[in-house]
């Protein structure tokens, strides 16, 4: 369910310049450095893995990391990121589908049968912005 959601997400709404507040957000620990950085954050306890947003794929660096950022108003954000080493565009499971490539989510949220609660994830964003470093972690 976690690769679908984050694979559907797209950019949802518009936000006025004068609202926004940039949202960088750095993901590091990419292993192999290669594929692709699925991105998707909420909003909402209600839209958390079901509506975000905003989404972005970025390109893994030869450093295993990834960097973007977002316009988006202050407020409450949770962030989930999929790392597509092999390009497939989802999130590969072996038996009992546990995740075999990396995932993370924001404030270092830990996955335990499924995603955290928005809650875990959840950080404010203020109006003068912030930067968030979210290391990608793997289910072995």
């Amino acid at each position: 369910m976690l690769r679908a959601i984050i694979l559907a997400a797209i950019l949802a709404g518009t936000t006025s310049e004068g609202s926004a507040a940039d949202l960088e957000i750095s993901v590091t620990g990419a292993v192999p450095a290669v594929g692709e950085i699925l991105l998707s954050v909420f909003d909402t306890a209600d839209n958390w893995m079901r509506s975000p947003v905003a989404s972005r794929t970025i390109e893994v660096t030869s450093a295993g990391t990834a960097k973007v950022r977002l316009a988006v108003p202050p407020g409450r954000y949770g962030i989930a990121i999929i790392h597509d080493a092999n390009g497939n565009g989802v999130l590969d499971t072996g038996p009992l589908r546990i995740p075999r490539e990396a995932f993370a989510f924001s404030n270092r949220a830990q996955a335990r049968f499924g995603p955290p609660l928005f809650e875990r994830a959840a950080f404010t964003l203020p109006p003068e912005g912030a930067a968030v470093r979210i290391p990608l972690t793997t289910a072995n």
